[in-house]
């Protein structure tokens, strides 16, 4: 496992799991799965618990994909050195 913290958000990456490349990301007592794409862009991982819980706050859930946009290259690191 791997981490990365800014800004008060962790982002975390399991060794072992599965693509598509993603993100775990606790932020102010939500967790968030954030998809780290091909083409540079961030955005909500297609899973019903992208969010949890599921009455977050969008400016929390805003706040994690900006930050996750703005760290793109380290958390790209992040995913390749736990997958390597």
């Amino acid at each position: 496992m791997g981490s990365y913290e800014a800004d008060g958000i962790t982002f975390r990456v399991f060794s072992g799991d599965h693509d598509p490349p993603h993100v775990h990301c606790r932020y102010q007592g939500i967790k968030v799965i954030i998809e780290l794409g091909a083409d540079r862009t961030v955005g909500l991982a297609d899973r019903k618990n992208a969010v949890q819980p599921g009455n977050a706050k969008r400016g929390q859930v805003r706040r994690v994909l900006e930050l996750a946009g703005a760290q793109f290259d380290d958390l790209v690191r992040l995913w390749e050195d736990a997958h390597a």
